[in-house]
């Protein structure tokens, strides 16, 4: 999965919720030029990308987060990503509400462009 984050301070970490549970660090500082040309103020290098491994989680539906922490200490979470885990079909399908099945996963765009001060 991936996306982008930017603040008036820098990202210090993107991490990604399963069930209110930390999973894991994204790779942050990844090129998305696409949003530096909508967003002026926005660094060219604001993309993340993390590879969640489906199989640590039973089959049916499970929520994920997006937890961004600027340098400055605010944290935004992003709202709930519904998916559906079945590890034992092996395509990746995405609907309405967000469905994974099996090991691949597809990427998803999230942002946080706003912080609670």
């Amino acid at each position: 999965m991936g996306g982008w984050a930017f603040d008036d301070a820098k990202v210090a970490k993107v991490e990604i919720l399963v069930d209110s549970v930390l999973e894991g660090t994204a790779n942050y500082g990844l090129p998305r030029p696409d949003v530096a040309g909508t967003y002026p103020h926005a660094s060219a290098n604001i993309g993340f990308s993390y590879s969640l491994d489906s199989t640590k989680f039973g089959d049916g539906p499970h929520i994920v987060n997006t937890r961004v922490t600027d340098n400055s200490g605010n944290v935004a979470v992003l709202s709930d990503l519904i998916i559906t885990v079945s590890n034992s079909v092996g395509t990746s399908v995405w609907g309405p509400n967000t469905t994974w099945h099996g090991a691949p996963q597809p990427r998803r765009s999230r942002r946080a462009s706003t912080w609670p001060k």
